[in-house]
């Protein structure tokens, strides 16, 4: 079977192999890999998840040594499928949510809790990513979770910190039992 290979220059992807060649603009396009039998594969479609058949790319490997990637010049050898997509979708700039573009707006904000009070990080429905870090001078723990938050959800202690990237990033509230508790939040999303 030939080699496929992946190659981005300009904004544009190029994937070629199995007797064919497609271009795709490679900010609005991410893989994965599929596993059939015996085989291995790579899929490419848009960021906004199309199941159309005709706007996806699919290529059967035998193994993932037959897969060349360039990125700006550089060739990459993949050890296994996770490797692969891992390096493809930070070639294409898509690793955050289904943005299809690097973010463009910025978060960064501290906030003082209200006890027993839910609160939401931001009112933006926008795909993006947040690190919450619970102040370290803080004299009890901090919860993370949905508009039902409480004090049995994900648990923050003072000077931890947690990640978070989701499709909407309002959905994201945050909870204290004790009075003054706070936290910082940085993160960004697209407009």
């Amino acid at each position: 079977m030939a080699q496929l290979s992946f190659s981005i220059a300009d904004g544009i992807l190029t994937v070629s192999g199995g007797g064919r060649t497609e271009q795709y603009a490679s900010t609005d396009y991410k893989a994965k890999a599929w596993r059939n039998g015996d085989r291995d594969g790579v899929i490419v479609f848009p960021v906004d998840g199309s199941s159309d058949p005709w706007a996806r790319g699919t290529w059967t490997l035998k193994s993932y040594t037959e897969m060349g990637l360039v990125i700006d010049g550089i060739g990459v050898s993949p050890a296994n499928a996770e490797a692969a997509v891992t390096a493809f979708n930070q070639a294409c700039g898509v690793s955050i949510g289904y943005n299809t573009q690097y973010p463009q707006h910025i978060i960064s904000e501290n906030m003082v809790l209200d006890t027993s009070v839910a609160t939401q990080i931001t009112e933006f429905m926008k795909a993006g990513y947040l690190t919450i870090t619970a102040r370290a001078a803080n004299t009890d723990d901090v919860f993370v979770g949905d508009v039902n938050v409480d004090n049995t959800s994900y648990r923050l202690a003072a000077g931890s910190s947690v990640f978070m990237e989701l499709d909407d990033l309002s959905k994201i509230y945050i909870y204290a039992d004790a009075s003054a508790q706070e936290v910082d939040v940085a993160g960004a999303y697209k407009y």
